[in-house]
């Protein structure tokens, strides 16, 4: 029989518990009871329902989601504003839940305003869309995920603060249908909507845009106050039918810039408030441009120019004009389809060219200006990374079969390898370099295909794209969890250096070092000499994507799924600078020397007419704005952002 289990932990708690009420019925110890809901916070708490759109919910259904779990001490008040402290308030903090709701999209919004006065913080930001119910899409408000959010954000809030944010001006304000010379009112957002052809009332969507643009201030490091604030941001909304235009505007000397983003689906209104506000007024510097090239959902960069953007979506290839933002490729045919789908891959160059190749029915390289794409290969390859580019011709890799192809047509030579080609293949001059899954490794001669050298790495497995540098092969063996170098020439291990992980990242030149991005959120710079780490920097979170920026002092941009973009030092992987994007990231990072910064707003001829509101607005910030050495990057949302290259 087990043993009994030992009783003495229990009579002691027993013991400790007796003694601990013994000792608060005299008044000599807390009563701990009383110690927990003297510590649980007190909160009024108000509901406005702004916008045409998103349901609704009661004071006191908030307060009863609020209460469960006995973690604060909620009361429902009311308000005659959203940022307006009700009376019975008293001197609790209190919590302004918003509801703003336009077309298919609501955004529930939790402001707390502590008594003493100070600027607001943003406590919950929850997203939502309709629901199914009984055969029909309706509008249920997400109250659950409301109260968590702000059960999350308040008790993190019981630790000491940072220093409060700068406080801007925010006003909003209706203009005339025929808008005199008066300007918006001087502030953070001086919003008002001309009454033109709009299925919005516009008396009831301008506090809705409020609420939204005094959110996109909070997640900006910004914190909207009264009208009379210093400095700000002043923000002009025309409601269309399902669509709006703003115009934003920051004040304040040689900080002074505009933007225009036009037609706006009325689903998207917060995230192009949030973009717009970070790009003219985050406090920690942020992009110098954002836009969303296909305006439906998720994509992947693939090769930028300095006058062209080409990016994959779901439906397939698309290439953009990078000033205007207008469609170049595929153009609409007769029914309106404006895809060309299949399979892509951007291959950027080591100064930005762009290099995009489609690897369905063969394998083709597109051309970047207008989208022609010429034949490569007749095979396709068995892996993004299964090809290589030759002059005038291209090796593919398929399952074993490794095939030479010149003009398109048919291979040249092809051989077929004892085992399936897992890494490459690469080319580099006159040979052609593989790696195996069993751990075989082999290079050939490029013109006939005859084997040059071949050697084997007992329980090896080499994956992914191979690398060419400082005249030396880089390839990763995923068993082995290194990175080997080998010599061109015989095929000698020159070195190898473990790494711990797969690969983010091709190993490629970053200055005098070479790159190495793992998925263990290492940054590596290694000596191409021997291998051996220059330097190393471990990732806080995971990394999506790196490159490296060539230039008199080198850097690696890198991203993580926070939305951070960091630029190191390629020699010491020190950080030189910190972009945080409003979402996560995904795809590769793309550089360009020289990007233009003005995507969907021309620059148009001195004595062109301004057909509309948004155009007369739109000059002085295009004229403003010169292409830059920027990175590129992608979030999981579709939108795209331009960030500034740190210069010397």
């Amino acid at each position: 029989m087990p043993p009994p289990p030992d009783s003495r932990p229990l009579r002691k708690h027993l013991i400790a518990s007796l003694l601990m009420a013994l000792a608060a019925m005299a008044g000599l110890w807390p009563d701990p009871v009383a110690a927990a809901d003297a510590e649980r916070p007190r909160l009024a708490v108000s509901v406005s329902v702004l916008g045409p759109e998103g349901g609704s919910i009661t004071p006191a259904q908030m307060v009863a989601a609020l209460a469960e779990g006995g973690w604060c001490e909620p009361k429902a008040v009311t308000a005659a504003r959203w940022n307006r402290r009700p009376e019975a308030a008293g001197d609790a903090p209190w919590l302004s839940v918003v509801l703003t709701g336009f077309g298919e999209r609501a955004d529930a919004l939790g402001f707390l305003f502590d008594a003493d006065g100070s600027p607001p913080r943003l406590a919950a930001h929850v997203p939502y869309g309709k629901t199914l119910k009984e055969r029909t899409m309706v509008w249920i408000v997400p109250i659950g995920s409301i109260a968590f959010a702000i059960r999350d954000f308040v008790e993190a809030a019981a630790t000491p603060r940072p220093s409060p944010p700068p406080v801007v001006g925010l006003v909003v304000k209706e203009r005339a249908e025929e808008p005199a010379a008066e300007k918006g009112t001087a502030g953070l957002a001086g919003l008002s909507g001309t009454r033109a052809a709009s299925n919005v009332d516009a008396v009831r969507a301008l506090p809705a845009i409020e609420a939204l643009v005094a959110a996109a201030l909070l997640r900006n490091g910004l914190a909207p106050g009264p009208a009379d604030a210093a400095g700000g941001i002043e923000a002009d909304v025309r409601f269309g039918v399902k669509v709006a235009s703003f115009r934003v505007a920051r004040r304040g000397g040689a900080a002074a810039a505009e933007r225009v983003v036009n037609d706006v689906p009325e689903d998207q209104y917060f995230d192009h408030l949030l973009r717009t506000v970070m790009v003219l007024g985050a406090k920690s510097g942020g992009p110098a441009d954002f836009f969303r090239p296909d305006g439906t959902g998720p994509l992947q960069l693939l090769a930028a120019t300095s006058d062209r953007l080409t990016v994959a979506t779901a439906a397939g290839l698309a290439i953009f004009d990078a000033v205007s933002g207008g469609r170049i490729h595929p153009a609409p045919n007769a029914k309106g389809v404006t895809h060309a789908p299949g399979r892509y891959v951007g291959l950027a160059g080591a100064t930005g060219e762009a290099n995009v190749f489609r690897i369905t029915d063969g394998l083709a390289r597109i051309e970047a200006a207008g989208g022609a794409a010429t034949p490569l290969a007749t095979r396709s390859p068995g892996r993004t990374w299964a090809f290589g580019i030759a002059a005038g011709g291209a090796a593919v890799a398929s399952d074993r079969t490794l095939s030479l192809f010149r003009g398109g047509t048919a291979a040249a030579w092809r051989h077929d390898e004892p085992a399936a080609i897992t890494a490459g293949p690469a080319v580099q001059g006159d040979r052609v370099f593989a790696g195996l899954e069993d751990g075989g490794f082999v290079c050939r001669d490029l013109a006939d295909g005859a084997e040059r050298w071949r050697k084997g790495t007992p329980q090896g497995n080499w994956h992914g794209p191979i690398g060419c540098f400082a005249g030396r092969i880089l390839a990763y063996d995923r068993n082995g969890r290194s990175l080997a170098a080998f010599d061109p020439a015989d095929g000698r291990t020159l070195w190898t250096q473990p790494l711990g992980d797969v690969l983010v990242v091709t190993p490629s030149q970053a200055g005098d070092r070479i790159l190495v991005a793992g998925k263990n959120n290492r940054v590596i710079a290694l000596k191409p000499a021997d291998g051996t780490i220059a330097a190393e920097v471990r990732w806080p979170t995971w990394l999506v994507s790196a490159v490296a920026i060539p230039g008199r002092r080198p850097l690696i941009a890198c991203a993580d799924i926070h939305g951070d973009i960091s630029f190191l030092d390629a020699a010491t992987l020190e950080t030189v600078r910190t972009v945080r994007l409003p979402a996560r990231l995904s795809g590769p990072l793309l550089f360009q020397p020289a990007f233009p910064t003005s995507w969907g707003r021309p620059a148009r001829a001195a004595g062109d007419d301004a057909d509309d509101l948004a155009d007369e607005l739109d000059r002085t910030f295009v004229a403003a704005t010169p292409p830059i050495p920027a990175v590129l990057a992608a979030d999981v949302n579709g939108f795209c952002y331009v960030v500034r290259v740190p210069q010397d």
